[in-house]
């Protein structure tokens, strides 16, 4: 004989909630598939299948709720009433047949709950938040690297709704895949494309072309650079402001800044990084410069002399060839620097402690004559 409406229904749950302690397992067990709770239009229902209410008022037209005050609820709670679960949510959203699709009378703070709220069914039975979900790309590669989700378009409008939302640059540039990875290769295939997601700012980008991103990602990403050099970032590139190390160098397992990189190959002898050959049509866009200028030829030869006679004939050879850009002070300064070797002495002398061979034969330190 179950109460026949919510008035009676609601006395009768508050007593029943004060003699529980009497009722053992079996009898819970038995009430729970019983129909006694009154809704609307006089139907009884059983416990299993309705809820208690929500707070979130507009949350509660999705389910079929009941609320008889606190007493009562908590009678009815031992029956197997229940708040919805991440689950029972999971089941709205995939239904489009629901009026949870239309999305009608849902608030701000409806979203920002759901936002944070794993009702969203994956693989293995996994519920996820939406914010921890992207929706599927239209480039079905990209999707291996993303946990992506997609119920059609009207279920995916509520999704987005919730928080889920297709991968942004950010997300893109935060894909990780280690070389022992299943996804390595294809992750090698679609990087190009991954670089266009990511959109690269210029340090971004200078840095995914430097050490230690892999040789193989640095060249893909020296070529985006190039490609969009005029588009977006001339502006933006000041070379001598540069300090990061992105370009490849004579050997492409060293890099450098575009200030201590050059294209003249004899500056070499002096350890100076030249520029790839694959690269030195680009070196303007660069900024590379042709040789390191005077200070810089000047600072190398005094804290690096060459080490024996032959060495000192390349490199005085090649600083003749730089002596234009040289000053008065330059010159004065060089008089009192060890720089030349002696090999007979296994020495470095300076240019004031030595002299001119006297003979036809001339060994020529520059062009300008210290004695």
């Amino acid at each position: 004989n179950p109460p026949k409406n919510v008035n009676v229904a609601k006395k009768v749950f508050e007593y029943l909630n004060t003699q529980q302690k009497g009722f053992i397992d079996s009898d819970w067990k038995m009430l729970k598939d019983l129909e006694f709770i009154p809704i609307q239009h006089d139907k009884l229902i059983k416990p299993r299948d309705c809820f208690l209410k929500l707070k979130e008022e507009s949350l509660n037209n999705f389910f079929t709720y009941i609320d008889f005050g606190t007493k009562a609820n908590e009678f009815l709670a031992k029956c197997g009433v229940r708040e919805p679960s991440s689950n029972d949510f999971a089941k709205i959203s995939v239904d489009p047949s629901h009026e949870l699709w239309n999305l009608y009378g849902f608030i701000d703070s409806d979203w920002k709950m759901l936002k944070d709220l794993e009702f969203i069914p994956i693989q293995h039975d996994e519920l996820i938040k939406p914010r921890d979900c992207f929706l599927k790309l239209k480039e079905e590669s990209l999707n291996n690297f993303f946990t992506y989700v997609d119920f059609g378009t009207k279920a995916n409008e509520f999704l987005a709704k919730c928080g889920v939302r297709e991968p942004s640059s950010y997300d893109f540039a935060e894909i990780s895949v280690d070389p022992s990875h299943k996804l390595w290769n294809l992750y090698v295939e679609k990087y190009p494309i991954i670089l266009e997601k990511i959109n690269p700012n210029l340090e971004k980008i200078l840095n995914l072309a430097a050490p230690p991103t892999n040789s193989k990602f640095r060249v893909m990403a020296i070529k985006y650079f190039i490609d969009n050099f005029d588009k977006k970032y001339a502006k933006v590139y000041k070379p001598e402001k540069i300090n990061i190390a992105f370009i490849p160098c004579s050997n492409f397992d060293a890099c450098t800044k575009p200030s201590d990189c050059f294209t003249n190959y004899r500056c070499m002898i002096m350890n100076f990084k030249i520029i790839h050959e694959d690269l030195r049509s680009k070196a303007g866009k660069f900024g590379v410069c042709q040789n390191p200028n005077r200070a810089k030829l000047i600072n190398r030869l005094i804290e690096s002399p060459p080490s024996n006679t032959n060495v000192a004939k390349e490199v005085f050879d090649y600083l003749n060839t730089q002596q234009e850009s040289f000053t008065d002070s330059d010159w004065k300064k060089l008089e009192n620097v060890k720089f030349i070797p002696i090999q007979s002495a296994n020495k470095l002398v300076s240019p004031r402690d030595c002299f001119l061979k006297l003979k036809e034969e001339r060994y020529v330190l520059f062009e300008r004559k210290y004695f």
